[in-house]
């Protein structure tokens, strides 16, 4: 898990450094572009609005949900959910971020970054495997 901590503060140093760059007033879809574009640069793979699916009891794929980046380096993998909002991160958009992870029980963890308010908000999530099922927890 140590790995998935040093994998997110990396992370979360290259969102610091694009706000740092660009400020707080740019929309979500361009932080977006551009964090992921920043992201590729420093040699992550990045996927954006990767298709996750939540399964029902009956293991039928229900409508897909649509984390805004998959970032893959090395054996650690992680989602990461961006927002350019004035208002701090909030329970709603954890129940977000914690639905995307319930969907994809391989991945370890998520970053909510929140690119609209000085400084970045951040806030990560984990997975936590008890007893044969996925939990979230927060981090």
């Amino acid at each position: 898990m140590k790995e998935v901590y040093d994998e997110l503060y990396r992370i979360a140093g290259y969102a610091i450094n694009l706000q740092n760059k660009r400020g707080a007033g740019l929309t979500e879809s361009a932080y977006h572009n551009l964090f992921a574009d920043e992201l590729r640069a420093a040699g992550y793979e990045v996927e954006s609005k990767p298709d996750v699916y939540l399964h029902g009891a009956l293991g039928k794929c229900h409508d897909p949900l649509f984390p805004d980046l998959r970032v893959r380096k090395g054996n650690v993998q992680v989602l990461l959910e961006l927002k350019a909002d004035a208002r701090k991160i909030n329970d709603a958009d954890r129940r977000q971020a914690r639905t995307y992870l319930a969907a994809c029980p391989e991945i370890p963890a998520i970053m909510i970054l929140n690119f609209g308010i000085f400084p970045l908000g951040q806030e990560r999530l984990y997975q936590r495997h008890a007893r044969g099922k996925t939990q979230v927890q927060n981090g």
